[in-house]
């Protein structure tokens, strides 16, 4: 699997690179109030972690598809992301669908936010900046304050965003994250001026929280010049990076120093089966139940078995309502620590 990610690298190295697009507009939001993987048999992939999604249901395409290499032993104290010896630390962007329904939600994706947050610390990141934007929308909500907000605070943020919220999601899952990685230095929070991305950093975190039906279904129609999501996110040194922004804002991160994880609704299984088996979760709110839909279109799950194509580990994928529901500390641990096992491998390795 590591030969042909090699292969299919360079192979898409040479292909063209997307027009930069203008300068994305990032309007409206507000500030947060306060301020092992390894491959197994069948050539898939199996994570290391010391917690567990039991049950879940049929149908519901729960559980993950992806993960980070398990390096063995535990990592060292200086690796990409890290923060020690001149690194530049961590970031990580969080992009929550907003709309008026993600205030039933809004203190459950306070809690994913804080705890992954306290996981990736635990294993050695150092958080430098959280970001906050939304999904379907070219704006970032908050991210100048405090770089490892509470639970409360996100709640808050999540609320107030949802109250003002018109918009209904259209085109690609991934449209607005390429739009804003591509000037991601030059992203702005209106409501403080703030530019939580400005400096360089030694590792990304992207994460997409989706509690509804896609748009639109998973393919080169997601992309100007034809390419998969996972095609234009997947290739070594993240080209899709501040390509729209002045040299000195580029980061050229190498490929393993980035993840994405996707917490989203199955795309497998009626609005019936989904209900039924996330209202069987005894720890999923009641409220939320109304908020919640599965996509007739395929998107997270083949977007991340695509970035694990090029790099097995790059891509994850988990049910919203396990997330919510089940062992999210579990699982943020075993994700943080296989990402930190395998950044701190020599680079030739990873």
């Amino acid at each position: 699997m590591r030969a042909l990610g090699l292969i299919l690298v360079a192979t898409l190295g040479s292909g063209c690179i997307i027009e930069p697009p203008d300068l994305v507009r990032l309007d409206g939001g507000d500030e947060w109030p306060d301020g092992g993987k390894r491959p197994t048999s069948d050539g898939g992939i199996s994570i290391d972690w010391d917690g567990g999604f039991g049950g879940g249901g049929g149908g519901g395409g729960g559980g993950w598809d992806g993960g980070a290499w398990d390096a063995g032993s535990g990592p060292r104290a200086t690796f990409p992301g890290s923060g020690t010896n001149g690194d530049r630390g961590t970031g990580v962007l969080w992009l929550v669908r907003i709309d008026r329904s993600t205030a039933n939600l809004a203190a459950s994706y306070g809690s994913l936010i804080e705890t992954m947050t306290q996981q990736l610390i635990a294993q050695g990141f150092d958080i430098r900046r959280t970001a906050v934007g939304s999904l379907y929308e070219e704006r970032l909500l908050s991210g100048s304050g405090s770089a490892t907000p509470s639970a409360a605070s996100v709640q808050t943020l999540l609320e107030n965003a949802a109250t003002y919220s018109g918009t209904t999601p259209t085109g690609c899952s991934s449209q607005h994250l390429l739009t804003l990685a591509v000037r991601l230095s030059e992203a702005t929070v209106p409501s403080s001026g703030s530019r939580p991305f400005a400096d360089p950093l030694g590792a990304l975190l992207v994460v997409m929280l989706d509690h509804g039906s896609h748009p639109q279904d998973y393919g080169p129609g997601c992309d100007p010049a034809g390419k998969t999501p996972a095609e234009r996110f997947g290739v070594e040194h993240m080209p899709w990076l501040n390509i729209g922004s002045p040299a000195t804002s580029h980061w050229s991160l190498p490929r393993s120093q980035t993840r994405f994880l996707f917490v989203s609704t199955s795309e497998n299984e009626s609005y019936t089966q989904l209900r039924e088996r996330c209202a069987a979760m005894s720890a999923f709110p009641r409220t939320a139940l109304d908020a919640i839909s599965p996509s007739e279109h395929s998107f997270y799950e083949p977007f991340s078995a695509g970035l694990n194509v090029f790099q097995p580990g790059l891509g994850t994928r988990i049910d919203l309502c396990q997330a919510v529901a089940q062992d999210w500390a579990g699982f943020s641990r075993g994700f943080a620590k296989n990402w930190a096992q395998l950044l701190s491998l020599p680079a030739d390795q990873r």
